[in-house]
């Protein structure tokens, strides 16, 4: 028998109430992919049960698109903020021993004062795996995607015609808040994995190598899937790609906007 502590070493649990003890926690998105290859069998009926601490408010929204998360408060107290798809906010403060549900599609925040709370987490991080796995992207019924397709930086103004706006950096850009960006959806997954980014690290002296790269991580895993979910957004309607990045000639919004007009 052996021990692990949970804010350090995350918990999985999987089918058949399977439960296994997870790598060092690390934050960084590289983690939560490396998590999802590990359990891909279990599809969205896998669950990641983590504790973290918060000193401060969150800077940024998240959203859990395939999945529902229990925030359980363990100690201290935080005021969490919800946002349904329909527009509807609400507000609950959480104390030690509540807990609450993000359902999938709400975006949320927490803001903490005080004494810093403790809250452990349960979500459904692991995709299911029923969709079929591709080599090349998939072309509409008249073999090309007939959506006009726009990029726009995180810090130029939202416009009606932009239609569908989706953030595509694994990043949230700094110093913009949730209501200035008005964005429709967050796809973190699609954008280059954190080792090929900080490897790039804004070079144009790379773009070329970044590029090839770029296209691999995107025939496979997470990255494929969630082009293909932003494949399907371009199928219907106008479609915006909003991305953080100084350059506006070399950073991977180009690309994949490049990808998104070839099919």
């Amino acid at each position: 028998m052996s021990k692990a502590e949970i804010q350090t070493q995350p918990i999985h649990l999987g089918r058949g109430g399977t439960a296994s003890v997870e790598p060092t926690f690390t934050g960084e998105m590289q983690w939560y992919a490396d998590y999802i290859a590990r359990h891909e069998a279990d599809g969205a009926e896998g669950r990641l049960v983590a504790l973290h601490s918060f000193t401060e408010p969150w800077t940024s929204w998240e959203v859990h698109p395939n999945g529902s998360e229990v925030v359980l408060c363990i100690s201290g107290h935080m005021t969490l903020h919800q946002e349904a798809p329909d527009g509807r906010q609400s507000t609950v403060t959480l104390n030690a021993g509540d807990y609450a549900i993000n359902a999938p599609g709400v975006w949320h925040t927490a803001d903490v004062e005080g004494k810093p709370p403790r809250c452990s987490s349960r979500r459904a991080w692991a995709r299911s795996t029923g969709r079929e796995s591709r080599s090349r992207p998939v072309k509409g019924a008249g073999g090309r995607m007939a959506a006009s397709i726009h990029l726009k930086r995180a810090y130029e103004t939202p416009a009606e015609e932009d239609g569908t706006r989706v953030l595509v950096d694994r990043l949230w850009p700094r110093g913009v808040s949730k209501e200035t960006l008005q964005l429709d959806h967050w796809l973190k997954a699609v954008a280059p994995s954190t080792d090929l980014r900080k490897w790039f690290n804004h070079d144009p002296d790379k773009w070329t190598e970044l590029r090839r790269r770029y296209r691999q991580e995107l025939e496979s895993g997470e990255q494929r899937q969630a082009f293909e979910e932003l494949q399907a957004l371009a199928q219907q309607g106008p479609l915006t790609l909003i991305y953080g990045a100084r350059d506006e000639r070399h950073n991977h919004a180009v690309l994949l906007k490049e990808l998104l007009e070839e099919t």
